[in-house]
């Protein structure tokens, strides 16, 4: 008989009304599989940010597997169908992630016909750090990972109240590692759309300094440009006008770029 595999679930949450679906969605997801959950709930009660209620859930556990899932998302069936198969096979993956049902519809890997900036569409498979530098196309709920990669990079950045998660995949993946995607939905998100938060950009330019091997400016330019939209909205136009050069300068091309400039000027 196969030994179970020990996988430790970590779930912060801030008292959202969602959090027992996500937790019932957990033992839901197996189908058979020879995995064993162990649930680690911390609530942020003073909002120290999602890197600090993970860390803590993390020490909570001993399992050589860690999984995460956030309070407003769900797990879908076969969660786990595959990704612990890679992790077992294949040191040179440091992470496992999948597609993902965003709660407006569509597919997350998908590239989206708004233009958010996504640079095309993620395929299942193989991606170097070189990938996840020009997107972070891990959705955190679908994201699998060993406890010793885990407590090698240190867990998650304390500091980065947002894009913490992308801080994390970009020191797994900076040594040569990969990031495996597989073709399969392995949850259903919930409405928050984190990468549209005040600050977001900001945060991601902040994980992508500290954590990449390098920055290119085709990725900075759009993230500068977005910073300075913000900026424009809040009424610090000297800002805004700052950054929309230090966007035009990254990255002349980029319409998004030119758009800043305006919008700042204007």
């Amino acid at each position: 008989m196969t030994e179970p595999r020990h996988v430790d679930v970590l779930v912060p949450t801030v008292g959202r009304d969602t959090l027992q679906r996500a937790l019932d969605s957990a033992p839901a997801s197996l189908l058979g599989d020879d995995v064993v959950l162990h649930l680690h709930v911390v609530e942020d009660t003073d909002r120290r940010g999602p890197a600090w209620a993970r860390n803590r859930a993390a020490e909570r556990g001993t399992a050589p597997f860690i999984a995460l899932l956030d309070d407003d998302d769900c797990w879908l069936p076969g969660r786990f169908r595959l990704a612990l198969d890679v992790l077992d096979a294949r040191g040179d993956v440091a992470l496992v992630c999948g597609e993902a049902l965003p709660a407006e519809g569509g597919l997350f890997l998908a590239k989206d016909p708004r233009g958010s900036g996504r640079p095309a569409e993620i395929a299942p498979g193989d991606h170097p750090h070189e990938d996840l530098v020009l997107d972070c196309f891990v959705a955190a709920s679908t994201a699998t990972l060993r406890r010793a990669d885990w407590e090698d990079a240190g867990g998650m950045d304390e500091s980065l109240r947002q894009a913490e998660d992308y801080a994390l995949w970009l020191t797994l993946t900076r040594r040569g590692r990969l990031v495996h995607v597989l073709p399969d939905s392995l949850a259903r998100l919930g409405p928050a759309d984190l990468s549209s938060r005040p600050g977001a950009a900001a945060a991601t330019l902040a994980a992508l300094e500290r954590c990449a091997l390098a920055v290119p400016d085709a990725r900075r330019g759009p993230l500068l440009a977005v910073m300075a939209f913000e900026a424009r909205k809040e009424g610090r136009s000297a800002d805004a006008r700052a950054l929309a050069r230090q966007a035009l300068a990254a990255a002349p091309r980029a319409a998004l770029s030119w758009k800043a400039a305006l919008r700042a000027l204007v």
